[in-house]
């Protein structure tokens, strides 16, 4: 799991990262734990998102602001990476929704609200991730082939067919067939590929810890 916050906030990131590890969740990367060096940091940032399967993205009235922008970095990037993003609000909900200040990336049904009782949204947020880690095996990843071109310009396209995939996912653990239909020439297999290649990174395979 990758912890995004504004720095501004590093004390809740903190007693979240601690919360998480106390409740024997997998690893949990957050940068002041894990960067050793502002050289490194966009390179420990990168690494540390493209090894999480779920992102945990800490919502304040600082790490809304637009000119934030490693947080919206850390969200830009794992939104490409097609990773799970669960937004969790650390202020009261009322206000922050009433003065317009959620994102549009996120939806108001979406949010775990701690603030005002931080224990269910610790309950809530546990199983989130619980509900959306993927449940893939290694036959997949077997067919991952390395990229060989910068692949750009079909953003969307890989986020519906990722969504269709964490939707069946969440609601059974038998296999369902996703079909990309179109004209030959258009791009379908390339883009079955970059798919594979993005998402078989959050696969657990047997004697590797993934975050």
């Amino acid at each position: 799991m990758f912890i995004s916050y504004a720095s501004d906030d590093r004390d809740i990131a903190k007693r979240l990262f601690e919360q998480l590890t106390d409740a024997g969740a997998l690893h949990v990367w957050w940068d002041s734990r894990n960067v050793r060096g502002a050289d490194l940091w966009k390179n420990e940032i990168d690494e540390g998102l493209l090894r999480s399967q779920v992102v945990i993205a800490v919502l304040t009235r600082k790490s809304v602001d637009p000119e934030r922008t490693w947080v919206n970095y850390d969200l830009d990037h794992a939104s490409k990476l097609l990773r799970t993003i669960i937004p969790c609000l650390f202020e009261p909900e009322k206000a922050f929704m009433s003065e317009g200040l959620l994102p549009k990336r996120f939806k108001p049904t979406s949010l775990i609200a701690f603030s005002e009782n931080p224990e269910e949204g610790l309950r809530r947020l546990l199983n989130a991730i619980g509900d959306r880690l993927p449940k893939w095996g290694q036959e997949f990843t077997n067919h991952a082939r390395g990229i060989q071109h910068k692949f750009v310009g079909r953003q969307k396209d890989l986020e519906a067919i990722k969504d269709l995939i964490d939707n069946e996912s969440r609601t059974s653990t038998a296999r369902q067939l996703i079909a990309v239909q179109g004209i030959g020439g258009m791009g379908k297999t390339m883009l079955a590929h970059e798919l594979v290649r993005r998402l078989a990174s959050r696969v657990t395979l047997p004697g590797r810890r993934r975050d």
